[in-house]
């Protein structure tokens, strides 16, 4: 249905509810002005019927006509249903009534104020409701009877000769509908105009001016409206004029973020970038392996919701304090409590503004894993004072012995032999610890060539337990060589390869027992060839087992820091081991012993995987 037809539909509906409203009114006005005649009409009545004697309301006999029946007459009286003569007594001495209704029963008024009155009654018979008046008749002063008439109430309905009144206040009620609706069209019509205009603009999308010809108020507000939609027009030109570079401008600043967040997320350290206010705005990857907290749950908070080490959040305090020109970089290290063997170092570093170098507007907050650097600083130290012991016992006993073969002991032949011999050791010792060094720093750098030759192995085996036995003389070890009548030769390194297994014999002598043993044993199988040092020493803690062959590496066991070492031999055992594409492997029980095991791949076993 079309909006016109529903608005006139809406008019004629309009109109017949007014009509129906002012017919209501109307008739609510007829039946209390009817109402108010029956009341004055009932008063008149009851005071003129109260005003006769009692002779002339009851007649005896058949001498007169009855005056109630003159007064009940319903051309006269329409509206009368009964009147009834009752003694003071109660006894009905006259009635007449309306056919079909039955005077009702009434209580006597006892006290004189109540012989007159006036109330609303319902008939029984009849459901009728009617307004009763009675009141008293007196003679010479004396109460001699009641009078009672019942008079009905005019009821909310239309009579036939209500008909033509009602039409004729209608008729030209409802003439005016057609009319006041053409006016109201004929108003309306420019804004239906303006409506369709509009609903095409935002169709299409091209704003326009409405081009609708009204007068009056309507032509002012036609007119104001055209004149916001020029103006809207002026301003969408200016911003699309600067959208372009806006759009370059976004697009150009997200392309710098990206790229600067890559880069912070590339960082081998944990980034946090935290605002003036001390909210984060950015952390990356690596923050959730330093400290255990995903990088998305500190985004947007400040330290205090998220950190609960008190020597770093105060730090986060003192930083977010600072000020310039007064800020500066401070640093401080921690150790996670979800992870006490670490050492976090966190660094700030001040976020000038590129405008005012004389404001800060946040922190660049480096958390760095320098776990590392300390062991290895540790070590080093270590190293070097290992290092130092190990050249300087030696020395001494050069010095010593050097010093004794000037004197008179040096004239004895059998001391200048035992002279001789130890500083045959003790050379040997230093020019071990020296290739080994050499050897290390080789490896590491690249420059250790293998060369290789056919070795046969089972002799180099035999004469590097042979070298060494000599220096477990003072533990009273027992040395056994455990090895297959014949093993087939290898293509190796020999010089090499001998100070790895010379390391691990060393490393067996020196953290046995006293009275223990050494056994060099080896086994060989289809493509490898198993060599295994064995001893009954004081075993290696299953916590040291993974870290026993970094370099400098040794344990905090009281037994092993009171043997001298520097940390080097299995480090660069296994080194040597992995350059012949072996395996260098260990298993030991604390306070039994402990066994290496090296695999050497024949040269049968090298091609096929070259293949």
């Amino acid at each position: 249905m079309k909006k016109n037809e529903r608005t006139g539909l809406i008019i004629i509906a309009a109109s017949l509810i007014v009509i129906v409203l002012i017919i209501a009114l109307l008739f609510s006005y007829q039946q209390k002005t009817q109402e108010t005649q029956i009341r004055s009409q009932g008063l008149s009545l009851t005071r003129l019927l109260a005003g006769m004697t009692i002779e002339q309301l009851t007649p005896v006999g058949n001498r007169q006509q009855n005056i109630l029946q003159l007064i009940n007459y319903r051309d006269i009286n329409p509206e009368l249903v009964y009147i009834s003569v009752e003694s003071k007594n109660g006894k009905r001495l006259n009635q007449f009534s309306t056919a079909g209704v039955t005077v009702p029963d009434w209580i006597i008024p006892t006290q004189p104020s109540a012989w007159i009155d006036e109330k609303r009654l319902i008939l029984e018979n009849t459901g009728q409701e009617i307004l009763e008046y009675h009141a008293p008749v007196l003679s010479k002063g004396e109460l001699q009877a009641y009078v009672r008439l019942g008079l009905t109430i005019p009821g909310f309905g239309l009579n036939m000769q209500q008909i033509p009144f009602f039409a004729t206040i209608a008729f030209p009620i409802f003439l005016l509908v057609p009319l006041f609706y053409f006016l109201l069209r004929r108003e309306i019509r420019p804004l239906h105009l303006a409506n369709q205009e509009i609903e095409s603009i935002m169709k299409t999308g091209q704003i326009q001016q409405v081009q609708v010809h009204a007068s009056g108020e309507l032509g002012e507000f036609m007119n104001n409206l055209n004149g916001f939609i020029q103006q809207n027009q002026a301003r969408i030109q200016e911003l699309e004029q600067n959208r372009d570079g806006l759009v370059t401008s976004a697009k150009l600043l997200s392309y710098q973020r990206a790229r600067v967040e890559n880069v912070l997320q590339s960082m081998p350290d944990g980034v946090l970038i935290i605002d003036e206010t001390g909210v984060i705005n950015f952390a990356n990857a690596k923050i959730s392996n330093l400290l255990g907290v995903d990088e998305g749950d500190l985004v947007g908070k400040k330290p205090m919701d998220w950190c609960t080490d008190p020597d770093v959040l105060a730090f986060f305090v003192k930083t977010e304090g600072a000020r310039a020109p007064s800020y500066s970089a401070e640093t401080i290290e921690f150790s996670p409590k979800n992870a006490l063997e670490k050492d976090i170092q966190v660094s700030s570093y001040p976020l000038f503004s590129p405008k005012d170098t004389s404001a800060v507007f946040g922190t660049l907050i480096i958390f760095r894993d320098v776990t590392v650097e300390k062991l290895a600083k540790k070590s080093r130290g270590e190293f070097v004072a290992h290092v130092a012991h190990e050249l300087k016992t030696p020395l001494n006993v050069l010095a010593m012995y050097s010093e004794a073969l000037q004197g008179e002991e040096g004239k004895d032949e059998s001391f200048r032999v035992e002279a001789i011999n130890v500083i045959g050791d003790e050379v040997e010792r230093l020019s071990t610890l020296i290739s080994n060094l050499l050897s290390l720093t080789k490896i590491e750098m690249g420059s250790l060539n293998i060369e290789r030759q056919r070795t046969k192995f089972r002799d180099l085996l035999e004469d590097t337990l042979n070298n060494v036995s000599r220096s477990g003389r003072e533990l009273n070890l027992q040395f056994r060589l455990d090895l297959p009548k014949e093993i087939s030769p290898l293509s190796i390194d020999k010089d090499l390869l001998r100070v790895a297994i010379n390391n691990l014999l060393t490393n067996a002598i020196k953290y046995n027992k006293p009275g223990g043993s050494v056994t060099l044993s080896a086994e060989e199988t289809g493509d490898a060839i198993m060599v295994a040092v064995s001893d009954t020493g004081i075993g290696i803690a299953e916590k040291d087992l993974g870290n026993i062959f970094e370099k400098f590496y040794r344990s905090d066991d009281a037994q092993v820091r009171e043997r001298t070492g520097h940390g080097l031999g299995l480090s660069l055992a296994r080194d040597i081991v992995h350059l012949h594409n072996g395996n260098l492997m260990v298993k030991s029980t604390l306070g039994e012993g402990t066994e290496f095991v090296i695999e050497i791949k024949k040269s049968t076993g090298l091609v096929k995987q070259a293949i």
